[in-house]
């Protein structure tokens, strides 16, 4: 059984095991999200910033090898990346896709054709007059 999408979420040192993610990602079907976020290194004029992420991330991270960049292992196993920073630049969202056969394109089946209504569907009379507002329940008079 294969999944739809992998979320690795704060998993800093995951992301930089490409054998990890070769693992996890042999078990989604071709075509599936990945996504992955978390903290990463401001541009070098915030030191102050990054003293700050430094402090907030040494507890959960065993090594900061590769905080510029946490999903650079990630983006050469998918296709269709794409990496949102934010906070400053402290933070990233990257999403792509399990490299597979080609997605087919969405065809709208309804143009040209009359689409069957659920029972019991009117469509709406584009001349009607909306339906009136019903009276204020307030305690006091309107104005």
């Amino acid at each position: 059984m294969a999944a739809d999408a992998a979320l690795f979420c704060a998993v800093h040192d995951i992301l930089q095991s490409p054998g990890a993610l070769r693992n996890v990602l042999a078990r989604l079907r071709p075509g599936a999200w990945v996504a992955a976020g978390g903290g990463k290194w401001a541009a070098p004029a915030l030191w102050g910033m990054n003293l700050l992420i430094s402090m907030l991330h040494a507890p959960y991270v065993g090594s900061f090898s590769g905080f510029s960049r946490p999903w650079r292992h990630l983006e050469q196993l998918v296709e269709d990346v794409q990496v949102r920073e934010m906070g400053f630049g402290s933070g990233y969202i990257m999403t792509g896709r399990v490299p597979g056969p080609a997605r087919p394109v969405p065809v709208t089946r309804t143009q040209g054709r009359q689409v069957p209504r659920p029972a019991g569907h009117r469509r709406p009379d584009p001349r009607a007059r909306p339906p009136a507002r019903p009276a204020s329940r307030a305690p006091w008079p309107a104005p």
